[in-house]
């Protein structure tokens, strides 16, 4: 569980990636992680940043319009990400966090 502490320091991180994000198009992921590992744990900061992403995906699809016919054209793509992501995550939560780190 995340301390109360960690709130705002985790929110900046993510506000200053969508920033960046917004002003180039592209770097939020690299970006986000980056500055969260100086917060938080590798595998909590990826599960963060996977979330987020998956929930501004969803809303930008929305917003798009055509909604009903992007979700029949790759309905299968949607179908198996979000297993995909359960056991990606299960997957990184297993792993010795020595491990990811670069020697």
């Amino acid at each position: 569980m995340l301390q109360n502490e960690l709130i705002f320091p985790i929110g900046l991180c993510f506000l200053f990636s969508g920033i960046v994000k917004g002003l180039t198009g592209l770097g939020f992921l690299t970006l986000c992680i980056s500055l969260l590992v100086f917060f938080v744990e590798l595998q909590v900061a990826m599960g963060l940043v996977i979330i987020a992403s998956v929930a501004s995906n969803i809303f930008v699809i929305m917003e798009a319009g055509n909604f009903k016919n992007t979700t029949k054209q790759f309905w299968l793509l949607y179908a198996t990400s979000v297993p995909g992501l359960l056991i990606g995550l299960q997957i990184l939560l297993a792993v010795d966090q020595k491990n990811l780190q670069a020697n």
